[in-house]
């Protein structure tokens, strides 16, 4: 009889375990580096920085996150540099009209009934469709720049933002991509070895003038 209650309490504490976890799995982003808002399970398109300098775009099949026309963008850069800032283009991706996904409440606009909870910790940006750490250059609704601070780590580093019109293949393109400016910490630093360079410079002319 004890034996068969361990068993059952066992039986039970793996129950919970297992409810526990998909409740985790489903408020995990299903395609990172996004997070889940709205109707999407993360990114509709994501870009890739590739190692030999290239940018390429895929498409990961999930509806616009306001159940409507934008889309949700990942960044994942696969370079060996530090990336400061990305220009792109597209028909209208600049034309912001409120419904961002960094914006609270997005994905709850439109539509009642949405399967998952709507995106809260923003705004992040002036416009709602930045992200975290990211923001807008806006030279037209078709063009711009997306600008990450700090940057956008080498060899993997990850960010996310929303832009207009539905998610579709050849929606927008990557048509620039910039280094990011060294931190402060690396200018003191350059600085530092520069004028210790200097120093050591100025004591070899003293010691070759001095011998002769």
């Amino acid at each position: 009889m004890i034996r068969k209650n361990k068993i059952a309490t066992g039986a039970g504490m793996a129950i919970v375990l297992m409810m526990a976890f998909a409740t985790l799995s489903q408020a995990t982003s299903l395609n990172p580096p996004c997070p889940q808002i709205g109707f999407a399970d993360g990114c509709d398109a994501i870009i890739t920085l590739n190692a030999n300098g290239t940018a390429s775009i895929s498409l990961t099949g999930q509806s616009a996150y306001d159940g409507d026309e934008d889309q949700l963008v990942g960044i994942i850069n696969n370079s060996t540099s530090s990336v400061g800032t990305i220009s792109i283009s597209g028909s209208n991706i600049f034309g912001f009209d409120g419904d961002g996904a960094g914006e609270p409440g997005t994905g709850c606009l439109i539509t009642s009934g949405n399967p998952y909870p709507c995106l809260s910790g923003g705004p992040f940006g002036s416009t709602g469709y930045e992200g975290p750490g990211t923001s807008f250059t806006v030279t037209d609704s078709d063009n711009g720049s997306v600008n990450f601070s700090p940057g956008l780590a080498a060899n993997g580093g990850t960010a996310w933002f929303s832009l207009e019109e539905a998610p579709s293949t050849g929606g927008f393109t990557v048509t620039g991509v910039s280094s990011a400016t060294p931190e402060p910490e690396t200018w003191l630093l350059l600085g530092t070895g520069l004028i210790g360079l200097l120093v050591f410079r100025k004591k070899m002319v003293a010691a070759c003038s001095s011998s002769t």
